[in-house]
């Protein structure tokens, strides 16, 4: 039997009215994020465009079982409040050659960890009073993350890819400052930081098989928890967190080829005033005594790669300061062959 042809006109293209259904609370007048929203924050104040931003409100929840209940749960145990999270974003220079501010400081606040970061954002609100005492979802804040830590910040590059930059955060709000932020500030001219700008040697080799290379900060942070009497002022945030260590490591992969240096292949240990640097175009890594694993040498139908790992130590008779590791453009690197009793001076 032959299909009787409507002559209703089909339209591909739905007019947008209010929702027949509303869903609850404020998802039925929600606004859509533009984005220069989702990838500008503020660090310190100073406007940053972001790959990604993902730093949220943690809270421990969960329900205890005593006998007074039986077999069904009896007790809300709700635990500390905190902060975590992470961002991504290109090592990107001024007009000079220079790091923007922001990124400046994530990296002086990575190596001291001592420093606090602030972190201004629209992705994330939060309500800083008790959660057993109000627990509901009507009264969050747009809020400044103004005491954070850095707990990781690695920088990684390969070959014609750009230079990235992961930080990982940790901490808390100490002052309900509320936050505004819709559209960033001016910021001025850039450009992102690529494989041709970065540059790897060591004293015993210029390194110019590197493929890929990464420099990883890690800050081993430990939170303390206080019992607060009736007459103070009660919140569930950690009160007080500090950083227990911190480990610097790196790692390259280097292909192989014929007439390419010998002794490259580390069988483990620690090479006093190896002095190996990563230079990333407008930040260099310096590591005086690195303590190497053994280096994994696969072979296999396409190049061969040989990836080498190690942990950077610091001595006391370094004339730099204590465990200073990272050095910007315009700072200048001396450094002792103490074999040789030679003043070296990186550029």
């Amino acid at each position: 039997m032959a299909r009787k042809k409507s002559n209703k006109k089909s339209n591909i293209f739905n007019i947008m009215s209010e929702p027949e259904h509303r869903g609850p609370g404020l998802n039925s007048r929600m606004e859509i994020a533009s984005g220069l929203r989702i990838r500008a924050v503020r660090i310190n104040g100073n406007s940053l465009l972001l790959n990604s931003c993902d730093v949220q409100r943690k809270q421990d929840i969960d329900v205890k079982w005593y006998i007074q209940g039986g077999q069904r749960a009896s007790i809300a145990d709700i635990g500390k409040k905190w902060f975590e999270g992470q961002i991504t974003f290109p090592l990107l220079v001024d007009r000079s050659g220079n790091l923007l501010t922001p990124i400046r400081q994530i990296f002086e606040a990575a190596q001291d960890p001592n420093i606090n970061i602030s972190l201004d954002t629209n992705h994330l609100l939060s309500h800083i009073n008790l959660t057993a005492v109000d627990g509901g979802s009507d009264n969050n804040k747009l809020l400044t993350l103004d005491n954070l830590a850095i707990r990781n910040l690695t920088v990684s590059v390969s070959t014609d890819k750009q230079v990235e930059v992961v930080c990982d955060f940790y901490g808390t709000i100490e002052s309900r400052t509320n936050s505004d932020y819709i559209t960033p500030e001016n910021i001025p001219s850039y450009r992102a930081i690529t494989w041709a700008d970065c540059d790897a040697s060591r004293l015993s080799s210029q390194m110019r098989t590197i493929s890929k290379m990464e420099f990883k900060i890690e800050n081993t942070i430990k939170d303390f928890i206080f019992i607060t009497t009736v007459e103070d002022p009660r919140q569930d945030q950690i009160n007080f967190y500090g950083i227990e260590k911190t480990k610097i490591e790196a790692s390259y992969d280097e292909f192989l080829r014929l007439g390419m240096e010998a002794d490259n292949y580390f069988h483990g240990g620690w090479k006093k005033d190896e002095n190996i640097i990563f230079d990333f175009g407008a930040i260099r890594f310096l590591s005086r005594v690195p303590l190497f694993q053994v280096s994994e040498q696969p072979f296999s139908s396409n190049f061969l790669i040989r990836k080498s790992k190690f942990i950077s130590l610091t001595s006391p008779v370094h004339t730099n300061p204590q465990g200073k590791i990272i050095y910007f453009a315009e700072e200048v690197i001396w450094t002792f062959v103490w074999e040789q009793f030679v003043l070296i001076k990186i550029k």
